[in-house]
């Protein structure tokens, strides 16, 4: 679609024309990312999802580009511009397909600094105007021409449609829920950071370690079986429980708190493998204790299996603590969802260490330590290998003499 200075065509005409296309037109999306920061075979890969509408975008690319020389030709960054989760605000959509524009005229770096000096509304109303886009275009450094057919391509509404469902699907893989931008992954890890990279550049040092010790791992050998008075009895009813009784495998985790690390270290793997593995290993969160975390906690796990958000609540735990302070709209409603459930429908709820149940996370019966469920699978078949995995749990009393 041609477009030249002083035509009657509007961008909001372009942008009508974009949505009505074909289906066929736009058959073959690219789905590759933005741009690559970084050799193209650098051993480290990070995938860098950024909302080209947020003005704090453009402080995470300059960080990016640093980490990349620092990286000194071992990192490579792919750098996907993605929509973030809740409503659709058509203002800050019409900005994100601007700078999708830009990057694919290789001028995505001068378009985020054009959103970050301008801000969302000012630059949503110059987009709007037709006697702005020359300057527009100036200030990206291309002709005004090729800055218009580029918004005219009806395929750059598709490219960012892919590239946030690319970013959904991570989130997924990860069972964390809610996307929060900007985000990275690493390897087979996901999380959120802000504009310094303080979490980015540790998980960057530490990869090269993983990856040496995941390749040189030596079989860990079967533990011990304990004397059965050392096993753990069998837990008490409630709590949150996701999957049947009848699965193979049972992990209980005995939380003081919904801060407690146990359950944002754990949880996301638990969810993941259970994701990839269903059918195999059943999962149930108790509160321990008396005290106030320990007592919301405890009505909040009641609650969410009342009301069917057993799962919903499990995601919420998963968060890391220090960044569930900051919730999203989901987030927060589910909470008020379960806050509001009477107490007297939860007042029963048993507490492990009334009962002498140690605490900490326990399968199959025995404890496990948080070093151990880095590779929950590998864990499982070696409880596996060394004897019935509900054994534990439903050995019968000796005889009494």
């Amino acid at each position: 679609m041609a477009w030249a200075i002083g035509s009657a065509w509007t961008l909001a005409a372009w942008l009508v024309a974009a949505s009505t296309a074909r289906p066929d037109v736009c058959a073959d999306v690219p789905r590759g990312p933005a741009a690559v920061i970084g050799p193209r075979d650098a051993p480290l890969r990070v995938e860098a999802f950024l909302d080209p509408s947020a003005t704090s975008a453009h402080g995470s690319w300059i960080e990016l580009r640093r980490v990349v020389g620092e990286g000194e030709g071992r990192v490579r960054i792919d750098v996907r511009l993605v929509r973030p989760g809740g409503p659709l605000d058509p203002r800050a959509d019409r900005v994100r397909r601007f700078v999708v524009a830009a990057g694919r005229l290789d001028r995505l770096g001068a378009a985020l600094k054009l959103v970050a000096r301008e801000g969302l509304d000012r630059l949503d109303v110059r987009l709007r105007q037709s006697s702005e886009r020359g300057h527009l275009a100036k200030s990206l450094g291309v002709p005004a021409g090729r800055l218009g057919d580029a918004l005219a391509d009806p395929c750059v509404p598709g490219i960012l449609d892919a590239a946030t469902a690319r970013a959904h699907e991570a989130w997924k893989t990860a069972a964390l829920g809610t996307i929060r931008l900007p985000a990275y992954v690493l390897g087979d890890r996901v999380f959120d950071d802000g504009p310094a990279l303080a979490s980015l550049r540790p998980e960057l040092a530490r990869e090269p370690m993983r990856r040496a010790r995941a390749l040189h791992a030596t079989p860990t050998p079967a533990p011990e079986a304990k004397p059965r008075a050392a096993r753990l009895r069998v837990p008490p009813r409630g709590g949150l429980r996701l999957g049947g009784v009848g699965l193979p495998h049972r992990m209980v985790l005995m939380a003081d708190t919904e801060d407690d690390e146990a359950l944002a270290l754990t949880l996301p793997r638990l969810l993941a493998f259970r994701s990839e593995h269903p059918g195999v290993l059943s999962v149930q969160i108790l509160a321990r204790g008396h005290l106030l975390g320990a007592t919301e906690l405890r009505h909040r796990l009641c609650a969410a299996r009342l009301r069917g958000r057993e799962l919903d609540y499990a995601r919420v735990l998963a968060i890391p603590p220090a960044t569930r302070r900051d919730p999203s709209p989901a987030v927060t409603e589910l909470l008020a969802e379960l806050d509001e459930v009477p107490e007297s429908e939860c007042e029963g709820e048993p507490d492990p260490a009334a009962r002498g149940l140690p605490g900490g996370i326990w399968l199959d019966g025995l404890p496990r330590s948080l070093g151990e469920l880095e590779d929950i699978a590998a864990l499982v078949r070696l409880t596996e290998a060394w004897e019935r995995p509900l054994t534990p749990l439903f050995v019968p009393s000796p005889p009494s003499e």
